[in-house]
């Protein structure tokens, strides 16, 4: 399927030169993605971040008007947005299309695809620089030691089946894979988000202290206000001395900023290289918890 599937889309019989486009949105980013097709095979791609603005409709045209000051353009253009395709087209002299089935919806689709996969990966991906100032600035935002080790904790399950709770472990602003850890959760908290929180809390925290090492300087639940609380039970029952912040995210389930124990909110400016860093970590501990989740499953989809 894979190979019939890579045929269909990389070599089209019609030879066109066509340019298709497509967008995505994350964390206050554009992403856009231009799959280039000459004589109908599919030659390269191109990929651009900018900051999100009000009019992403007007962003994305004038980013593509951009792209085409110093590059030819095809016969034809693929978009999946009427509004964007009817503003190229006062401009361009080209074939605009806005597909709504056959062929030029699956190359539009493809490249969908393609463009949500970039952006995760420009997020991932991106390089860290000077990470000790990085860190600093977290140091002084949350008024905490230097946060050398920091652990992160998620939760996984589908509709309580197969919870699993996991940790991952950054030193000085990098993974350190070989302290990941994940937990199965019982049964008695797999419907319990905060049950199962404390649980994997509890189990790492205290193997930790019997082990005496690899203590964080600073320990953040993926979650709001009730998934901190339930941190700070564990800290006290346990006698952990670490602070304890929440990453948490908008309604739009976009990355906001931090939590402090007490409550406080701390927004964090999008631009900034300590919202990338956090950025990270937040989709390194999901990954963490939706692959760990996923195995678990299929192991049990097998059986």
């Amino acid at each position: 399927l894979k190979h019939v599937f890579s045929r269909q889309t990389s070599e089209i019989k019609d030879k066109l030169d066509r340019d298709v486009f497509a967008f995505s949105q994350k964390d206050g980013y554009l992403g856009l993605t231009v799959l280039l097709y000459r004589g109908g095979k599919l030659l390269g791609k191109e990929f651009y971040v900018v900051s999100s603005f009000d009019n992403d409709e007007d962003l994305i045209t004038n980013l593509i008007l951009q792209y085409y000051e110093n590059k030819l353009v095809p016969k034809q253009i693929l978009i999946g947005n009427s509004v964007i395709a009817n503003n190229l087209r006062l401009v361009l002299d080209s074939n605009i299309i806005v597909p709504r089935q056959g062929k030029n919806l699956n190359l539009i689709n493809n490249a969908q695809t393609n463009v949500i996969d970039d952006l995760n990966s420009h997020f991932y991906t991106k390089r860290i620089d000077e990470p000790d100032q990085i860190l600093m600035d977290l140091e002084s935002l949350l008024k905490i030691d230097y946060p050398k080790q920091i652990d992160l904790f998620d939760n996984a399950h589908l509709q309580g089946s197969d919870a699993i709770g996991v940790m991952v472990c950054f030193i000085n602003g990098q993974a350190n894979k070989k302290l990941y850890r994940k937990y199965n959760i019982s049964d008695e908290n797999k419907q319990d988000d905060y049950g199962a929180m404390r649980e994997a809390l509890t189990r790492h925290y205290q193997k930790k202290l019997s082990e005496g090492n690899h203590l964080p300087n600073l320990l953040i639940v993926d979650g709001g206000m009730g998934q901190v609380n339930v941190a700070k039970e564990v800290k006290q029952a346990l006698g952990l001395t670490f602070p304890i912040s929440g990453l948490f995210k908008n309604d739009k389930h976009q990355t906001k900023g931090l939590l402090d124990e007490a409550g406080n909110v701390i927004e964090i400016d999008h631009k900034s290289k300590l919202f990338f860093l956090l950025m990270r970590l937040q989709e390194e501990v999901h990954r963490f918890a939706i692959t760990s989740h996923r195995n678990k499953r299929r192991k049990g989809a097998f059986k």
